[in-house]
């Protein structure tokens, strides 16, 4: 479903499984051509640190801001700090793990207009807020994975009309009303939630 959305894959950014400093990461996005690459993949980096001798910059998601073309971005578990904001211009987007970021801050609003997504998954994003609202225009979304993201308000009403939705995630999460209702309105999609979720 991801590769037909994307369509023809363009040129892939990968180091996955390679310990990397933030200082690293992004000497190789400057290498990058930032006007074609479709896929970045640095999961299980565990980028961090800060980049800089004066004046000196947290590891985030800022250095990826430019890359307009890219379709899928698997960021989990890395350590990187500040908020979803420089995703805001990666309007390709249609696949975004950023699973077992703790660092990471702030609400899921800038995913609002990143409306291609098929796919978000922030398991266990433990400093994320919020509410699941900013998504509810979202409608190519299929899988959702916010769980242990215990600051995130959860409320199934707000996904009430994606209708594409096949999976949704939210053990750990609290409160998790709205799922007896989404359930009813939404009987093929898999409901991974805590037994008393309501």
């Amino acid at each position: 479903k991801l590769l037909a959305a994307i369509g023809r894959s363009g040129p892939m950014v990968r180091h996955d499984g390679e310990t990397l400093s933030f200082k690293q990461f992004t000497d190789i996005l400057k290498s990058a051509d930032k006007a074609s690459t479709t896929t970045l993949s640095f999961k299980d980096c565990a980028i961090s640190g800060t980049v800089g001798t004066i004046k000196k910059k947290k590891a985030s998601l800022e250095p990826v801001a430019r890359f307009a073309k890219v379709a899928i971005l698997n960021f989990k578990n890395n350590q990187f700090a500040g908020d979803l904001s420089p995703l805001v211009s990666l309007v390709n987007l249609v696949s975004l793990d950023l699973s077992s970021c703790h660092q990471l801050t702030g609400t899921l609003d800038p995913l609002a207009r990143l409306t291609k997504l098929i796919n978000i998954n922030v398991f266990s994003c433990l400093g994320l807020t919020g509410d699941l609202f900013a998504l509810r225009s979202l409608f190519e979304l299929a899988r959702l994975n916010v769980s242990y993201c215990k600051s995130v308000k959860v409320n199934l009403r707000a996904l009430e009309n994606l209708t594409k939705l096949e999976r949704v995630d939210i053990f750990g999460c609290n409160p998790n009303a709205g799922v007896a209702a989404f359930r009813a309105r939404h009987p093929n999609c898999v409901i991974a939630a805590p037994a008393n979720a309501t």
